[in-house]
């Protein structure tokens, strides 16, 4: 979906991940490290998982941003002081 609309958008075409892996083992890689860019665990992130799974090549996946409880609580401060920040500029 969001390859169809880079492609129609931007005519660019962005590669599968499996094709990725594919082109690094080609040129001798022997461990990439997989970086998604979603920000919580949801059915796209399990499928890239399944994809990467059946790489040739041994593969270590990063963590999403929101993965732990932890996270949640840590974002949550963090845009509360961003906010309260804000409304003191806004509102003094």
């Amino acid at each position: 979906m969001v390859r169809d609309w880079i492609k129609r958008r931007r005519n660019i075409d962005v590669k599968h991940p499996h094709q990725v892996l594919l082109q690094l083992k080609e040129r001798g890689y022997s461990w990439p490290v997989v970086r998604s860019l979603h920000v919580v665990c949801g059915h796209e992130f399990h499928r890239l998982v399944e994809k990467v799974k059946q790489s040739p090549l041994r593969t270590s996946i990063g963590v999403l941003l929101l993965s732990e409880p932890e996270d949640y609580v840590a974002v949550i401060e963090s845009l509360s002081k961003g906010f309260l920040t804000l409304k003191k500029r806004l509102f003094s």
